[in-house]
């Protein structure tokens, strides 16, 4: 059983899903998607994060939490707020469902995702090259969103050959160290 306590200085960090699920659920019940157009998020959203807990089984996780109604952002404030550190994510890095960045880039997103932003406010620092969209996608509030996982470096390379291994789509999207809050680099 992982905990979203046991961060530590070094840890890269993984995502083991693409964003913008909540984006584009939403737009679907808004009828700005059809359910074809949908058909690749509801994959995603189908696929079990079982499967990359059990490649990362192994590999000596100290923290991880799935990303959920809470966005990338603010499970990942969770984790970095337990475990008295900070988190640097790099945006450029993020793995993202490409239908929904242009209603991201709209500000067509759910209500939990505006609220997920009001409630991290200063937390967390974005520079200012980071796309509105990009930033939108960080806030969204997941439908059955992947596992954000701290990997200690000497376990990284054996942690990316089991998730390789077993399948299991990942990203590397920044780091953990010391400090406190999030900051969120282009």
């Amino acid at each position: 059983m992982w905990s979203n306590v046991g961060a530590r200085a070094g840890d890269i960090l993984l995502l083991t899903k693409p964003l913008g699920m909540g984006i584009l659920t939403t737009a679907l019940k808004n009828e700005l998607v059809t359910a074809e157009q949908l058909a690749p998020a509801v994959q995603w959203m189908k696929t079990l994060n079982k499967h990359a807990q059990l490649a990362l089984s192994e590999c000596g996780i100290q923290a991880a939490t799935d990303i959920t109604g809470n966005g990338l952002l603010g499970h990942a404030a969770e984790i970095a707020r337990a475990s008295h550190v900070q988190f640097r994510i790099q945006a450029s890095a993020l793995p993202v469902i490409e239908l929904a960045l242009p209603l991201a880039e709209q500000g067509k997103v759910p209500g939990g995702t505006k609220m997920n932003k009001l409630y991290l406010g200063d937390y967390v620092r974005i520079d200012s090259n980071v796309s509105s969209a990009t930033q939108w996608l960080m806030y969204d509030a997941q439908t059955s969103g992947g596992l954000l996982v701290c990997v200690q470096k000497e376990n990284l390379s054996r942690a990316v050959a089991n998730l390789r291994t077993h399948n299991v789509f990942f990203a590397e999207i920044g780091e953990v160290t010391i400090g406190a809050g999030i900051e969120v680099e282009n």
